[in-house]
């Protein structure tokens, strides 16, 4: 009797934990599409602002301060990490020709759990196999 309740809390402790794993990568699946949005829509009012030329941030940093105007216009509060990474949550960078950064993704290489069933503007990681396949780009 005592070895079957031995057994029973351990795959009960073995589920509890797997549940638990489970919301934590979802929750930080949504903290991804949160912070890449916000990434994305600071680069997008960026390249907006540009006048007389539009170009993109040289830097990450550019986004905090505009260093074009003397305000230093922010697009961001600030610089967010990446909830998925494992390098200390850094980004993986999308560079134009020139240099300039028009896009992050995430650096993880770990399956995402969502894979379907975005909201308007996530279409496009339907399907999606890592999560640096997650790109959040803006492209005028």
């Amino acid at each position: 009797m005592i070895l079957v309740a031995v057994i029973a809390m351990g795959i009960l402790t073995e589920v509890a934990t797997t549940y638990a794993s489970r919301v934590s990568q979802m929750d930080r699946e949504a903290e991804l599409l949160f912070r890449g949005m916000a990434y994305r829509n600071a680069i997008k009012q960026y390249y907006e602002s540009g006048k007389p030329q539009k170009r993109y941030p040289q830097s990450l940093v550019d986004l905090l301060k505009d260093p074009r105007t003397a305000a230093h216009k922010p697009y961001l509060r600030t610089l967010y990490t990446d909830p998925m990474g494992k390098d200390k949550g850094v980004w993986k960078i999308i560079r134009t020709i020139d240099g300039g950064i028009y896009g992050v993704a995430s650096s993880s290489s770990d399956v995402p759990i969502k894979t379907g069933n975005f909201k308007q503007g996530f279409e496009k990681f339907e399907g999606a196999k890592t999560y640096s396949d997650w790109t959040f780009d803006y492209v005028p």
